[in-house]
Protein backbone atom coordinates (compact mmCIF):
# COMPACT_ATOMS: atom_id res chain seq x y z
CA UNK A 1 0.00 0.00 0.00
CA UNK A 2 1.34 3.23 -0.90
CA UNK A 3 2.07 5.70 1.93
CA UNK A 4 -1.32 8.10 2.46
CA UNK A 5 -0.52 11.41 2.95
CA UNK A 6 2.71 11.87 1.40
CA UNK A 7 1.95 14.63 -0.77
CA UNK A 8 1.82 16.53 2.00
CA UNK A 9 5.53 16.35 3.31
CA UNK A 10 6.10 19.52 2.06
CA UNK A 11 10.00 19.11 2.83
CA UNK A 12 10.41 15.97 1.65
CA UNK A 13 13.30 15.68 -0.68
CA UNK A 14 14.40 12.10 -0.44
CA UNK A 15 11.89 8.39 -0.56
CA UNK A 16 13.33 5.33 -0.92
CA UNK A 17 10.45 2.84 -1.79
CA UNK A 18 12.25 -0.02 -3.51
CA UNK A 19 11.06 -3.82 -3.10
CA UNK A 20 7.57 -2.73 -1.60
CA UNK A 21 5.63 -5.10 -4.82
CA UNK A 22 4.02 -1.55 -5.85
CA UNK A 23 2.20 -1.52 -9.01
CA UNK A 24 0.35 1.86 -8.56
CA UNK A 25 0.50 5.17 -6.30
CA UNK A 26 -2.35 6.77 -6.17
CA UNK A 27 -1.58 10.39 -5.49
CA UNK A 28 0.91 13.08 -6.55
CA UNK A 29 4.69 13.54 -4.66
CA UNK A 30 5.52 16.62 -2.79
CA UNK A 31 7.08 19.57 -4.77
CA UNK A 32 9.91 19.01 -3.00
CA UNK A 33 11.08 15.82 -3.90
CA UNK A 34 14.55 15.26 -5.41
CA UNK A 35 15.78 11.80 -5.53
CA UNK A 36 12.73 8.92 -5.70
CA UNK A 37 14.01 5.28 -5.76
CA UNK A 38 11.50 2.67 -7.25
CA UNK A 39 13.35 -0.21 -7.84
CA UNK A 40 12.65 -3.82 -7.44
CA UNK A 41 8.76 -2.89 -7.78
CA UNK A 42 5.82 -4.02 -10.49
CA UNK A 43 5.53 -0.78 -12.02
CA UNK A 44 6.63 -2.07 -15.47
CA UNK A 45 3.00 -2.19 -17.10
CA UNK A 46 1.54 0.75 -14.83
CA UNK A 47 4.07 3.13 -16.01
CA UNK A 48 3.26 2.89 -20.03
CA UNK A 49 -0.34 3.48 -19.66
CA UNK A 50 -2.01 6.60 -19.64
CA UNK A 51 -3.55 6.33 -16.13
CA UNK A 52 -2.79 8.63 -13.01
CA UNK A 53 -0.49 6.53 -11.48
CA UNK A 54 1.73 7.27 -14.45
CA UNK A 55 0.81 10.79 -14.41
CA UNK A 56 1.64 11.26 -10.72
CA UNK A 57 5.21 10.62 -11.55
CA UNK A 58 6.12 12.16 -14.67
CA UNK A 59 4.61 15.42 -13.43
CA UNK A 60 7.10 15.20 -10.28
CA UNK A 61 9.40 17.52 -12.79
CA UNK A 62 12.15 18.29 -9.82
CA UNK A 63 13.25 14.96 -9.66
CA UNK A 64 17.24 15.27 -9.79
CA UNK A 65 17.56 11.17 -9.44
CA UNK A 66 15.31 8.12 -10.02
CA UNK A 67 15.37 4.90 -9.70
CA UNK A 68 13.04 2.59 -11.99
CA UNK A 69 15.60 -0.85 -12.16
CA UNK A 70 14.03 -4.08 -11.86
CA UNK A 71 10.52 -2.94 -12.92
CA UNK A 72 9.58 -5.28 -15.76
CA UNK A 73 10.00 -2.15 -18.10
CA UNK A 74 10.03 -3.23 -21.43
CA UNK A 75 9.36 0.80 -23.53
CA UNK A 76 10.40 4.32 -21.89
CA UNK A 77 7.27 6.39 -22.28
CA UNK A 78 7.77 9.56 -24.34
CA UNK A 79 7.49 11.36 -20.96
CA UNK A 80 10.42 10.34 -19.57
CA UNK A 81 12.07 13.18 -21.39
CA UNK A 82 9.85 15.72 -20.20
CA UNK A 83 11.62 15.27 -16.78
CA UNK A 84 14.44 17.86 -17.31
CA UNK A 85 15.69 18.29 -14.31
CA UNK A 86 17.11 14.18 -13.63
CA UNK A 87 20.48 13.97 -13.66
CA UNK A 88 20.55 10.20 -12.79
CA UNK A 89 18.15 7.72 -14.08
CA UNK A 90 18.96 4.30 -13.48
CA UNK A 91 16.80 1.37 -15.04
CA UNK A 92 19.16 -1.02 -14.92
CA UNK A 93 17.35 -4.81 -14.80
CA UNK A 94 14.93 -4.39 -17.17
CA UNK A 95 13.75 -5.47 -20.18
CA UNK A 96 13.75 -2.75 -22.50
CA UNK A 97 12.70 -2.53 -25.70
CA UNK A 98 12.74 0.83 -27.14
CA UNK A 99 14.01 3.72 -25.70
CA UNK A 100 12.50 6.77 -27.08
CA UNK A 101 14.80 8.98 -29.61
CA UNK A 102 13.87 12.13 -27.43
CA UNK A 103 15.31 10.35 -24.57
CA UNK A 104 18.63 11.93 -25.70
CA UNK A 105 17.82 15.51 -25.24
CA UNK A 106 18.02 14.89 -21.46
CA UNK A 107 20.41 16.84 -20.22
CA UNK A 108 22.02 14.55 -17.85
CA UNK A 109 25.73 13.28 -18.28
CA UNK A 110 25.59 9.72 -20.02
CA UNK A 111 27.82 8.66 -16.61
CA UNK A 112 24.76 8.63 -14.77
CA UNK A 113 22.52 6.38 -17.13
CA UNK A 114 22.15 3.46 -15.69
CA UNK A 115 20.42 0.85 -18.21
Amino acid sequence: MFPIGLDKLSQLTHLDLRSNQLSTFDQSFPKSLRTLLLGSNRLGYTLLSQNKTAGYLWKAKKLTALDLSSNGLQYLPEEITHMTNLQELNLSDNSLQNIPYSFRNLSMPTTQVEV
